[in-house]
């Protein structure tokens, strides 16, 4: 090779070496560091992904709980249950009756009769105020199921929240990567013309950027419907010219600590499932009364008037005169010799006991489960805080850094890019998995003092 071509090909590679690290470094300054080259081509860190102002966790469940149409119409189903109290205080209502009694259609002479009558049903000893009682008591269950559908209500918009900001965090990550995989793709460009690569090493890395760009498109798509499942909650449609929810969140602050005998105090205390089914017991026993006090009978009182007008036949002569009369109606009792009221009542006071029961091993169980989850998930996050994240970072720093010099191949950096890549998304879903169960750690507990 003749001197002037090994110049020619020495200015080239020089040349190449420039604009490479233009393409990879104008974002920053110029800096060679190994930190910058991964910032530039594959790490989306959570400053850069998450907004600086927008709809925080606290004020989205409130809006929830103020516009969600499900629990408006569990509402009105408590409206309902109040209405029946004023039917339970509802009296027996007295019956009047009158008329003609008599009227002489023979052409005899008897006497015409007219009058009315008053009869006033007298219920047994008992029966209407435990008949309030129980409607009460049906009253105070069931604002206990709203409060208990509204501590749900707010675990699912919790939920949503907290999806919808992993979401973010991935979309932001796999579009840092997709722009990584483009900006190798321009080098590779000018190294083909520098006659450093092959065409196939150009084609390959364009394949994969392609390909790349088909994932950030359907992570796209599941922001969208995350986005849309927060408007669902809200009790509003999205508008399609609407942009993406602006959230203010940091996952980073589920991480907590917690003691698991305070929790199951906790849960003993405040959990409102379980004061709704205590007083569904309670019910349940008046009901038992009420059901006893229905074996009693009630009796009726009759108090009537009677009016027989004046007639002068002889052998029906008499002048007009009153007369009164009163009575008492006494059923048999014959359909008492039946239990059935009574034993359908008792069996089911029994069977809210076993609930309850049931429900207070339930909780216990959930609240042991969720911790144990919780507590999980929180060292996988310390897992990557303590070193993982690191690891990939200098990895991928040093294999582009050998890249760049012909010391490394593009399968390489792809493997590595890939790698790091899936570090950071899978921390970011032992984020997100760490917040749900923080949600469901302190429903569990029958607490609410979540903010991210």
């Amino acid at each position: 090779m003749s001197l002037r071509m090994q110049e020619q090909r020495t200015g080239a590679a020089r040349s190449w070496v420039g604009r490479s690290a233009r393409i990879f470094l104008s974002p920053f300054g110029g800096s060679l560091g190994g930190g910058v080259l991964l910032t530039c081509l594959c790490v989306a860190t959570q400053a850069s992904a998450q907004p600086s102002q927008g709809l925080t966790l606290s004020a989205f469940v409130e809006a929830v709980e103020a516009g969600n149409l499900e629990l408006r119409t569990q509402q009105l189903g408590v409206a309902q249950v109040r209405a029946q109290v004023g039917v339970a205080q509802t009296l027996l209502d007295p019956s009047l009756s009158g008329g003609l009694y008599s009227l002489d259609v023979s052409g005899q002479g008897q006497p015409t009769s007219v009058g009315a009558q008053l009869t006033v049903p007298l219920e047994g000893v008992g029966k209407r105020s435990h008949r309030i009682r129980a409607a009460q008591a049906d009253v105070q269950v069931a604002q206990l199921q709203l409060q208990d559908a509204a501590r749900t209500l707010r675990g699912r918009a919790a939920i949503a929240y907290i999806e919808a900001l992993h979401m973010r965090l991935t979309y932001a990550q796999k579009q840092k990567t997709l722009e990584s995989l483009e900006k190798l793709v321009r080098l590779n460009e000018l190294r083909l013309r520098a006659g450093d690569i092959g065409e196939v090493s150009l084609l390959q890395s364009q394949v994969e950027a392609q390909q790349f760009k088909r994932e950030v498109l359907g992570t796209r798509g599941e922001l969208e419907a995350a986005d849309a499942a927060l408007a669902q909650l809200l009790g509003r449609s999205q508008p399609e010219s609407a942009g993406p929810l602006v959230l203010q969140g940091d996952l980073r602050r589920a991480l907590r600590s917690f003691e698991l005998s305070a929790l199951l105090q906790s849960a003993r205390q405040g959990r409102v499932d379980l004061r709704a089914q205590e007083k569904q017991g309670e019910a349940s026993g008046v009901r038992v009364e009420l059901a006893k006090r229905n074996r009693g009978i009630d009796v009726a009182m009759s108090l009537g008037w009677t009016r027989n007008l004046a007639t002068k036949a002889e052998a029906f002569a008499q002048p007009t005169n009153d007369t009164m009369s009163a009575q008492l109606s006494v059923p048999l009792p014959l359909s008492r010799i039946y239990h059935g009221e009574l034993a359908v009542m008792q069996a089911a006071q029994s069977q809210a006991q076993a609930q309850l029961s049931a429900l207070e091993l339930k909780i216990e169980t959930e609240v042991r489960q969720a911790l144990s989850r919780y507590r999980a998930e929180a060292e996988r996050v310390a897992l990557y805080d303590n070193g993982v994240l690191a690891t990939a970072d200098r990895v991928l720093t040093a294999i582009l850094y050998n890249y760049q010099r012909g010391g490394a191949t593009l399968l390489e950096v792809l493997t590595a890019q890939r790698s790091a890549n899936e570090v950071y998304l899978t921390y970011y879903e032992s984020l997100a998995e760490t917040a749900k169960g923080l949600v469901e750690l302190e429903l569990a507990a029958g607490l609410w003092d979540i903010e991210l």
